[in-house]
């Protein structure tokens, strides 16, 4: 499951979902996690929708975000994706349960993590959550709970979960 696409060895990621049997197209993981659990967006009293709604894709969602004033101090989740570089983002909900869908491909991922001494998508017993990109009601935003592949839309933004952030090669 390790990509060997240029952007992938710059930024030393794993692959995972090809759309393409080929595997010349994918998605890549970035092997970083934030060291510490982030907001999603910094604002505490924030009940209005920035138009972040997709399900599938982070993209959409991050331009969305980019729209705001001052968004990379606003939005830190967003931010810290977007200091690997332009092309990389924050996961949709859908991009983000691809790791809970599968287990080959969680076993893959979390080998390939282990391989590079980078931190695992979970380890058993811990509670891991991860958010996605995608809002789910005004002062919500979807994540990820990696251990047991629960998708939760009732988080609120400003909370706090874990980021990785994936790119389209």
């Amino acid at each position: 499951i390790y990509c060997s696409h240029n952007l992938c060895k710059s930024h030393k990621s794993t692959s995972f979902h090809p759309i393409i049997p080929s595997g010349k197209h994918g998605k890549i993981l970035s092997l970083q996690q934030t060291s510490e659990k982030i907001k999603w967006c910094s604002e505490d009293n924030q009940t209005e929708s920035f138009g972040a709604k997709s399900r599938t894709s982070g993209i959409e969602n991050f331009q969305k975000i980019k729209q705001q004033p001052e968004w990379e101090k606003r939005f830190p989740a967003f931010a810290w994706c977007s200091s690997f570089g332009k092309q990389w983002y924050l996961p949709a909900i859908e991009e983000l349960k691809l790791f809970t869908e599968n287990k080959d491909v969680i076993d893959a991922v979390n080998a390939t993590l282990k391989q590079h001494e980078a931190p695992l998508l979970y380890t058993i017993g811990e509670v891991t959550t991860y958010w996605s990109s995608t809002e789910s009601e005004n002062k919500h935003a979807w994540t990820v709970v990696m251990t047991i592949g629960k998708a939760n839309p009732y988080i609120t933004r400003n909370n706090i979960s874990h980021v990785r952030a994936i790119a389209n090669f």
